[in-house]
């Protein structure tokens, strides 16, 4: 006679919750890195890469083993019917083994494909620990930011950086993390900190840049509140650079994203280089997916960085897309030569070390370009204000969002290297103003370098001038200003910057002098 254990009501019920323990206990060591070496491409937005489908929940998820499970994103569920987007090649095989299910037509915008952000902002706020729990558009973009605002009051401040061509906020997070004053509680605390600046989604139909920022976030609250170097600087987070672009991919149609409300590829309209000459650079069709302006700086979203940048002069700066697995170093336009010596260069190679990118097909490089650009971010960052400024090209574009944690956590030694970069540069920060005490907006040249795109070298509206040199030798600087007499000043850079030098101009004898 059988043992009444193969009778007890429920134990199918029972074995079926073990057998799903046993699977999500099999699913988090698959998830452990070093079990996983890459991750193919197939972007969820693509109906070539997935097959939209309706099945049974008698078939889905207890007739399917737990391999299959995970391959799928599982959209809704309607009555005894759930939705789910499945790899074609997984479908070929359940068509092998005559599963039923219907085939259902693709989603057209990203908020179909990920209906739970409705959920996730109808929840309101929850730790920063807590927000890389999917993708974000830019309503639940602004709740975030505004949420890690309360969370750390006094450490964040959430900021506008001004309103898109849709009239949308450009939100920024501004971080400062109180100096601890530890071996010598006497020394004068930085008044004045250095400035790293970070965008991600200027093209907003690469959803995995916003998750980038969101990492760095993440890792400067959670981790780096007693870092020294962090100590020492104010980060600026743009998560979202255009607003317009996510409205548009998640509401309108994932064939969208790339360009603002004015149809505008924004990285193609920052003034240095702006219509280069090369057709293949951008264009001037407002159809074309790079399509660059009517005129350099036109769209509301790059005066806004523009104004920032001139007033902050940012160090640094990182801006993150996908999917070419790459760190590009300026200048992107091939003719153009970089100062010498080659400190943008030697530096990019350097954020580049302790990478692992889960892109199966393709290494991740330091390099030049990807192809022909102008008008982009990172040469008028550089050529203009003097910023180291690095485009981080991620290795995916909008993977199922089980894997983007270990996406993140591939590209995080670059935000770690920049910090270790920003510590060891030998920097020089001044600050020019007449002997009233009034600040002095100045043209400066320098020994240390040998330029060849006139790049621009000046104060900014405060007198405040950053410079990055070459090593420990002294830089002679020449200061030029319109109605003062020219200077000439010899200064050690230091890796341990503190407040800035001040620079007095005295009024030239003659009124009439010229720049």
């Amino acid at each position: 006679m059988r043992s009444n254990l193969f009778y007890l009501p429920n134990y199918n019920r029972l074995k079926s919750h073990i057998y799903f323990i046993i699977r999500i206990v099999i699913f988090f060591f698959a998830l452990i890195p070093m079990k996983v070496h890459s991750i193919p491409i197939q972007d969820l937005d693509n109906p070539s890469h997935y097959r939209f489908i309706k099945i049974s929940k008698d078939i889905y998820p207890s007739m399917l083993p737990f391999d299959e499970i995970v391959q799928v994103v599982k959209i809704k569920e309607v009555s005894q019917n759930i939705y789910l987007l499945i790899p074609k090649n997984l479908e070929i095989e359940w068509r092998k083994r005559n599963l039923k299910y219907s085939i259902l037509i693709y989603p057209k915008k990203f908020s179909e494909i990920d209906p739970a952000h409705k959920i996730r902002f109808n929840n309101g706020c929850i730790s920063s620990r807590e927000m890389l729990n999917g993708y974000k558009n830019n309503r639940l973009n602004e709740l975030y930011l505004s949420c890690i605002e309360d969370e750390f009051p006094g450490l964040v401040k959430k900021v506008s950086l001004g309103l898109s061509a849709g009239q949308r906020n450009i939100s920024a997070l501004q971080i400062r993390i109180p100096q601890i004053q530890l071996e010598n509680p006497k020394k004068e605390l930085i008044s004045d900190r250095d400035k790293i600046f970070i965008h991600c989604s200027i093209h907003s139909n690469e959803i995995i840049s916003t998750e980038h920022c969101y990492d760095i976030i993440q890792y400067i609250l959670i981790s780096g509140l007693e870092n020294p170097i962090l100590q020492k600087l104010e980060i600026w987070i743009v998560p979202i650079m255009n607003p317009d672009g996510s409205e548009s991919y998640w509401k309108d149609s994932t064939n969208k994203g790339r360009k603002n409300g004015n149809e505008v590829d924004l990285n193609r309209n920052f003034p240095f280089q702006w219509n280069s000459g090369s057709s293949k650079a951008s264009s001037g069709n407002p159809t074309s997916a790079f399509y660059r302006g009517n005129k350099p700086g036109s769209e509301p979203e790059i005066k806004a960085l523009l104004s920032l940048f001139e007033e902050h002069r940012f160090f640094f700066s990182l801006s993150y897309h996908c999917y070419a697995n790459s760190l590009l170093i300026p200048y992107s336009i091939e003719e153009l030569q970089n100062p010498e010596p080659n400190l943008l260069a030697t530096m990019g190679n350097r954020l580049t070390k302790g990478i692992f990118s889960y892109r199966q097909d393709k290494e991740f490089l330091a390099k030049k370009n990807l192809y022909e650009v102008d008008g982009t971010d990172q040469d008028t960052f550089f050529h203009n204000f003097g910023t180291y400024a690095y485009l981080v090209e991620s290795s995916h574009r909008v993977e199922n969002y089980q894997k983007v944690p270990l996406i993140l956590e591939g590209f995080r030694p670059i935000f770690k290297n920049l910090l270790t970069v920003y510590n060891e540069s030998w920097k020089i920060r001044l600050k020019i103003q007449n002997e009233k005490g009034i600040p002095v907006q100045a043209k400066i040249r320098n020994n240390a370098f040998e330029y060849f795109e006139e790049e621009i070298l000046e104060s900014n509206t405060a007198g405040i001038f950053n410079f990055i040199a070459p090593n420990s030798n002294k830089v002679k600087f020449e200061i030029e200003a319109r109605g003062y007499q020219n200077k000439i000043v010899e200064i050690s850079p230091s890796k341990d910057l503190l407040n800035p030098i001040l620079i007095s101009m005295k009024k030239a004898i003659n009124s009439n002098q010229s720049m």
